[in-house]
């Protein structure tokens, strides 16, 4: 989804560990996509946030994690969604418990049991839970703050009492409003009003002098405000995912950090800001706001037949993004074409004979003279299954799956020991034959079916 549009600041939030004797946590290699850097770093991870409308399932969300390398997870509330897409994978989460459930769990250790066996008991061993965050930002003055210290040692009694294979820490969430003096910052102190407070927690969590502190959200606004620009946003992520894992002057050492946010929250009362990871749902950013995508081609088209009613317009399609494209000045040339698939084949044996077929030749005609005019590449579909399902008795499967050890088919010169050699060539010999011999083709599909049909089987899968 889009960065916000509105410029509240996001606060510094810390997570104040159970124990001081907190195990170091693996490498994580983060992909930071609007700058282009992969950043080795310790502990990055990014919040993930569900109050939004036309959000991606939280089985995209969490390949999209994966894809990008993040590591680690903070998610605001139970959801049954999101802890079910986590299994099997090595992403560690931080669970949050909504603030209007600190009473009941704060007053019922029964509640707290009850919590912890519907909201954690279920994913285990399958998820790796690290953290239990009590409450969220709950200041001195709100009247559940009276609630946060009791629900935090109702859960860790439900924890331990289960018993678990890992150990869940329990902890709560602050803000930076809870302090008093930071200037300069050895002389550090919470406000007289939140002094208590932080007393109470702190005495829960143990070892005062040593505390681990892990920052649940760190972020920049993105639009609108003053200095709230998406270079800005680029710049303060970039520095801080290089820098978090030297710690600071105080505490040297890698310190754990989560980036607010995967998504841009519309449905939150108060608009905060987003990281610009949303790209895989509905709402784009605007190509003013991804300076640094490397966009290298625009389809225009999937498979449209010679026959279709749309194929008519493939060609002005082309000719008015490309016009588009070349009015906008973009800082990198980004091509235009379109994707066709083998069925615009006409003869295709052998290989240097192959030619497009009658039906086809003005349409591919018309498409290879305007991409040899903007030195664009063609996108083709290539399926070596299809041409052998269509023709198993001739085409022996491992020649279709480019497993044959041998020369299966000899054309002039040229052994191929492969189906897919032998129809790329069959497509470049048809493009020779209408003047486009020297046009790039790009394959942007090909694969094997794996589940049910002739042939369709996750092994011939893995082997193609």
């Amino acid at each position: 989804m889009a960065l916000s549009k509105k410029p509240v600041m996001a606060a510094l939030l810390l997570l104040l560990l159970i124990t001081s004797q907190g195990k170091s946590v693996p490498l994580d290699t983060y992909t930071f996509p609007s700058n282009k850097f992969i950043f080795v770093v310790q502990s990055i991870g990014v919040n993930y946030g569900t109050t939004a409308d036309d959000l991606p399932p939280a089985t995209e969300v969490i390949a999209l994690f994966k894809t990008s390398g993040i590591g680690k997870m903070r998610i605001f509330d139970p959801n049954q969604a999101t802890p079910q897409a986590l299994k099997g994978s090595s992403i560690s989460v931080i669970v949050g418990v909504v603030n209007n459930d600190l009473q009941g769990l704060a007053t019922s250790p029964a509640a707290a049991n009850d919590w912890v066996q519907t909201n954690i008991s279920p994913y285990l061993p399958n998820v790796n839970i690290s953290y239990i965050a009590a409450g969220n930002e709950i200041k001195p003055s709100d009247p559940l703050a009276q609630y946060v210290g009791p629900a935090m040692q109702n859960l860790y009694n439900a924890v331990t009492s289960s018993n678990f294979p890992t150990q869940i820490k329990v902890s709560t969430i602050i803000d930076m409003s809870s302090m008093g003096n930071t200037y300069p910052p050895s002389s550090g102190s919470f406000s007289d009003n939140a002094s208590a407070y932080i007393n109470a927690i702190a005495s829960f969590l143990i070892g005062v002098d040593n505390l681990t502190i892990i920052v649940t959200e760190t972020g920049w606004p993105s639009d609108g405000g003053v200095a709230a620009t998406v270079d800005n946003v680029g710049t303060y992520y970039k520095n801080l995912i290089s820098h978090v894992n030297n710690g600071t002057l105080k505490r040297p050492g890698p310190l754990e950090t989560y980036l607010f946010a995967m998504f841009d929250e519309d449905q939150k009362a108060v608009q905060s800001i987003g990281v610009n990871y949303g790209t895989i749902a509905d709402d784009l950013p605007l190509a003013t706001e991804l300076p640094d995508v490397n966009i290298s081609y625009i389809a225009a088209g999937n498979e449209i037949k010679p026959n279709d009613p749309l194929a008519q317009y493939v060609g002005p399609a082309m000719q008015n993004l490309y016009n588009g494209v070349t009015s906008s000045n973009f800082p990198t040339q980004i091509k235009v074409s379109t994707v066709i698939d083998m069925s615009l084949m006409g003869n295709t044996y052998p290989p240097s004979s192959s030619s497009f077929s009658d039906n086809a030749s003005a349409y591919i005609n018309a498409i290879a003279s305007f991409l040899v005019s903007t030195k664009a590449p063609l996108l083709a579909n290539v399926y070596p299954y299809f041409a052998y399902l269509s023709d198993p008795t001739d085409i022996k499967l491992d020649y279709a799956l480019l497993n044959s050890s041998g020369v299966v088919v000899q054309d002039g010169n040229l052994g191929y020991q492969n189906l897919f050699d032998a129809m790329m060539d069959s497509l470049y010999s048809a493009l020779e034959k209408i003047g486009a011999g020297n046009l790039i083709v790009i394959v942007t599909e090909t694969g094997w079916p794996s589940d049910g049909g002739v042939a369709a089987t996750v092994d011939d899968a893995g082997t193609y």
